[in-house]
């Protein structure tokens, strides 16, 4: 990435899916550095092996690539860093304890013939131990072939571990599909769900394995990346609360990105730091302090750049008041201000101009808008955004709904002592126009 000096420079500088890391530190904003500073000091000071750190955020915010900055010489000197990025290796909707136990030793075994080998011997030891210990399953088939091309027409009789040593083979095919194929999963799933603790003793060993092997004297710190995108309620409980125990008996330090509704689920106990912009007062406290209004306008500041330092310096591609309008629609949601700006960059792009102004980037938010509005249809969604619009606290009548609206950015939550709670300001006016009919 270069400097923007046209408009389709410009697109191209703020393609919302581009993550920023330490190739680019140009164009990076340090949004985050407190919260990155003192995750740092912890890492370091900590004297427990397994020590894990939770993060947490509106999805969007900018925690990934906030997490890639985290790395920095201290820290590299004291472990061997790596980032493992939940998109790549999962699919969120339909993602287990066991597929992530499973993508560690892999990440770290792959290109290393010893660690592989190591890696299917322990598995192969596994399927000793529970040969004919485990009741005996069937395995539907509908006749097709999965994704990596191996038959699922496994028999009747066959135990789970059995059953998913037919389709194990180290290597990228299998990985591949365990993410791609959902009848991989689910096989894998069946041979581990007594084993758990076998897996987590793997993964443990490979652990140390990799460290004798590429980093010895090192500790080892795995960085997870967009845990956080997972939207399903009951997977993010079952991943974080039920299991939780095994990401935190993992011998290595972990940083992990957690989906924003645990902020406000009293089963998880852990503390949790907070990626998020302040862009306006608290109303629950109505005061807007000196200190409060400064924090504001840096948190401000600090978007304006993020736009500025993609633009060459001697060109004027937007206008600041195109800037102010999308920070005042983005909710301090990074994604979402980027994209408002991008869609603005692409209508201007396609007439032939070479600025942004206010009205294209208001047509701009418009098209992102849309996206949010889609599920605004029922008068119970509808009536739980307007209190929250209204009152600025969470909905407990209707606590899935609240929950579904919250992991979908069409509620936003803000850390401002104490918590308070906003609808996207992309939609504000859709909602309290929709509610005043539905009471009418």
């Amino acid at each position: 990435m270069k400097p923007a000096t046209n408009m389709v420079e410009l697109v191209r500088n703020l393609a919302p899916a581009r993550l920023l890391t330490q190739a680019d530190k140009e164009f990076y904003v340090p949004i985050y550095s407190d919260v990155l500073r003192k995750l740092r000091y912890q890492l370091v000071v900590s004297q427990s092996k397994k020590e894990t750190y939770y993060t947490s955020g509106q999805s969007g915010t900018g925690k990934t690539t906030a997490l890639n900055f985290l790395p920095n010489t201290e820290l590299e000197d004291q472990f061997a860093v790596h980032f493992l990025y939940g998109n790549e290796l999962f699919d969120l909707s339909d993602v287990d304890i066991i597929d992530v136990l499973l993508m560690i030793c892999y990440e770290l075994i792959k290109g290393k013939p010893k660690l592989e080998t190591q890696f299917a011997e322990s598995l192969n030891r596994i399927r000793d131990k529970n040969e004919g210990i485990l009741e005996e399953t069937t395995v539907v088939d509908d006749g097709t072939t999965t994704s990596g091309g191996a038959s699922l027409n496994l028999g009747l009789g066959n135990s789970p571990i059995s059953s998913f040593f037919k389709l194990f083979k180290v290597g990228a095919d299998f990985f591949t599909s365990l993410k791609l194929d959902k009848k991989y999963r689910q096989i894998t799933r069946r041979a581990f769900a007594f084993q758990k603790q076998d897996l987590l003793a793997l993964t443990n060993q490979i652990i140390e394995s990799y460290l004798l092997e590429v980093a010895p004297g090192k500790e080892l710190l795995l960085i997870f990346n967009e845990l956080d995108h997972i939207k399903q309620p009951q997977l993010i409980t079952e991943l974080f609360i039920t299991n939780r125990y095994l990401f935190e008996e993992l011998r290595c330090k972990k940083v992990i990105s957690v989906p924003v509704m645990l902020l406000a689920e009293e089963r998880f106990t852990r503390p949790i730091d907070f990626f998020g912009l302040k862009l306006r007062a608290n109303p629950l406290i109505d005061e807007l302090t000196p200190e409060n209004k400064e924090r504001i306008d840096n948190n401000k500041e600090f978007l304006r750049q993020i736009i500025q330092k993609r633009i060459a310096e001697d060109q004027e591609l937007i206008t600041p008041e195109a800037i102010d309008f999308a920070i005042d629609k983005s909710g301090g949601i990074i994604r979402q201000f980027i994209s408002i700006v991008h869609n603005a960059a692409v209508k201007v792009g396609l007439t032939g101009a070479n600025r942004i102004s206010l009205n294209d980037v208001e047509e701009g938010a418009s098209t992102f808008r849309q996206i949010l509005e889609r599920s605004i249809i029922s008068q119970e969604k509808i009536a739980i955004l307007e209190q929250v619009r209204t009152e600025n606290r969470p909905n407990a009548q209707d606590e899935e709904a609240f929950i579904e609206a919250l992991l979908g950015n069409q509620i936003l939550i803000y850390q401002n002592n104490p918590n308070w709670y906003n609808v996207n300001p992309l939609i504000e006016e859709t909602v309290k126009i929709y509610a005043a009919k539905s009471n009418r």
